[in-house]
């Protein structure tokens, strides 16, 4: 990469992760939570093209194509359940376990792997990542910013969360409280 372009990069990841974590948190409509998650991921995607060689660079492409798939399939089933309730909020998600547990479980499938838990494909994309940003340049010089994106995955946790429906409510996407 050209001399200059690295600390630009990293400032710009930096800052996609924070604002896009930080925005989701306080969204009630999942529809604008995928899309300023989208920011996050913008970030952590970024990562791999701070690392600047060939690995980090097919690191980038990985979580990329990983994360593509998951997102669309995300929107997918935002989309049936807007189609059937009129809306995109969390209320609207409420009681789908029951009212279609294939689509729920396909929803939990996706939150889980935007959410990088193992051992789904977000997982290993954001692992594939990560390490190749902490093997890249002298002196684990990214890891500032691998230690970063680590807290925004954690803070993604929370707002990915899953409740998969109890006897009383039957949630897929429940906002915690309500």
């Amino acid at each position: 990469m050209v001399a200059g372009w690295s600390p630009v990069l990293a400032a710009l990841a930096a800052l996609s992760i924070v604002i896009g974590n930080l925005v989701a948190l306080a969204q009630s409509n999942v529809r604008r939570l995928l899309a300023y998650s989208a920011v996050a991921h913008a970030g952590y995607t970024l990562i791999g093209f701070v690392a600047g060689d060939r690995e980090g660079f097919s690191a980038a492409l990985f979580y990329t194509t990983v994360y593509a798939i998951t997102l669309v399939g995300a929107f997918g089933v935002v989309g049936v359940v807007r189609r059937e309730t009129g809306g995109d909020n969390f209320s609207n998600f409420s009681g789908l376990v029951s009212r279609s547990p294939l689509l729920a479980g396909c929803m939990a499938v996706f939150m889980l792997s935007l959410a990088g838990i193992p051992p789904l494909a977000g997982f290993f994309g954001k692992f594939y990542l990560f390490s190749t940003a902490l093997h890249a340049g002298a002196n684990h010089a990214l890891l500032w910013l691998v230690a970063l994106a680590l807290v925004g995955s954690f803070v993604s946790l929370y707002y990915y969360r899953i409740i998969a429906g109890d006897e009383r409510n039957n949630a897929v996407l429940k906002p915690v409280g309500h």
